[in-house]
């Protein structure tokens, strides 16, 4: 069955694909990680919260795939396959996962609660691919690159509160002015 997309829907999702490139390039290095702190994480929340899960979802598969084919917009302005398979790749192929769950929860009006629960397991799901990725590819084991993930832990709890407050809000907005995506 052929999916057809409104102008409306093919703009704003890829607006979300900009916001993630935007988001993904306030990379600060981290000298004992391969992973540096980014707020990406809060743009793929923002696009699962505010699109739901099949444009949010669809946003990130464009990033993912626009990153694969070469345009600089993973983190410091890195592009291509030698990205997706290199050490931060698990994250990157998390984002369309993640951005789906997020939605999934967004679209079936779960409790607040149930809402937080999933966000959290989104972000588990994302730490996940990106450790057992990580470990592979710098041969490490999933204890250490584990380990090595913990500074990122606080800082994606905020981003992701942040990504709840203002998602959900601008979502309502969108709602009561009768721009529903």
């Amino acid at each position: 069955m052929k999916q057809k997309y409104s102008l409306k829907e093919i703009c704003i999702t890829s607006i979300f694909t900009a916001i993630t490139a935007v988001m993904s390039q306030i990379a600060i290095p981290i000298p004992f990680s391969p992973i540096p702190f980014a707020p990406q994480i809060f743009a793929i929340y923002l696009s699962g919260i505010i699109l739901g899960k099949k444009l949010g979802c669809l946003s990130q598969i464009i990033y993912v795939v626009l990153g694969g084919m070469g345009l600089p917009i993973f983190s410091n302005f890195s592009a291509g396959m030698q990205s997706i398979l290199g050490p931060t790749g698990g994250f990157i192929m998390s984002f369309p996962i993640i951005a789906y769950i997020i939605g999934y929860a967004f679209e079936n009006n779960k409790s607040v609660w149930m809402k937080s629960i999933i966000l959290s397991l989104a972000l588990i799901v994302s730490y996940s691919m990106g450790i057992i990725q990580m470990s592979l590819v710098i041969k490490m084991s999933i204890p250490k690159a584990t380990v090595l993930m913990l500074p990122y832990v606080p800082f994606d709890i905020v981003k992701i509160i942040l990504a709840y407050v203002i998602g959900t809000k601008v979502k309502n907005r969108l709602i009561k002015t009768g721009f529903v995506i």
